[in-house]
């Protein structure tokens, strides 16, 4: 289910974003895209995972992330939009090659031995998809990945049509036993997302 397995990516990184004071963003997804697709889970949450941490590892607090799923001309899109520090020209030509980033998390002071978007890179030829990137300095990047669609014709006996938000009572309380002060903090940071107590 590609619906279900994007919203659980978003929501695995919302939790990492609200801990930067980042706002991650995603628009709501179109009718055109189908709930069960074939294609490789493992490889595809891998190149997401490792998009979408850059984008927050290089983007500011109070700043936005937004990720895209759509469908275009039988392919399946994924879109990640950052307001990120932007990315040389000089830099993008060589961006996905193993080891291209040392130089420049080194200048600008970010960790990282720049094997992620290598391995992003052959994750995507794998699938027999695409990889590509526009950016500039201090205003941000677009990656933009697109993956053949290919629509399983096999459901899930159990598989229920899901909404597009989660939806909870608002009156529901939910109580929670942790007793750092921090983690405290972000668990509340994330019920708040759903106007829970």
């Amino acid at each position: 289910n590609i619906i279900k397995f994007f919203k659980n990516i978003f929501y695995v990184h919302k939790v990492g974003a609200l801990k930067k004071h980042i706002y991650l963003k995603y628009t709501k997804i179109g009718k055109t895209v189908p709930q069960i697709i074939r294609s490789d889970r493992a490889k595809l949450e891998k190149i997401l995972n490792v998009i979408i941490d850059n984008a927050l590892k290089f983007t500011a607090p109070e700043k936005t992330v937004h990720i895209k799923l759509a469908t275009q001309n039988n392919r399946l899109i994924f879109e990640i939009e950052d307001e990120g520090i932007g990315i040389s020209s000089k830099h993008l030509e060589t961006i996905f090659e193993p080891f291209e980033k040392i130089l420049k998390n080194r200048v600008q002071g970010y960790s990282g031995i720049g094997l992620g978007l290598s391995v992003a890179h052959s994750m995507v030829k794998l699938l027999n998809g695409h990889i590509t990137v526009k950016s500039k300095i201090n205003q941000g990047s677009t990656f933009i990945i697109d993956i053949p669609l290919i629509e399983s014709i096999l459901k899930s006996k159990n598989e229920k049509s899901i909404k597009e938000e989660i939806i909870f009572d608002k009156n529901s309380s939910i109580l929670v036993v942790e007793d750092n002060l921090i983690t405290q903090d972000l668990i509340s940071k994330v019920f708040s997302i759903f106007e829970l107590n």
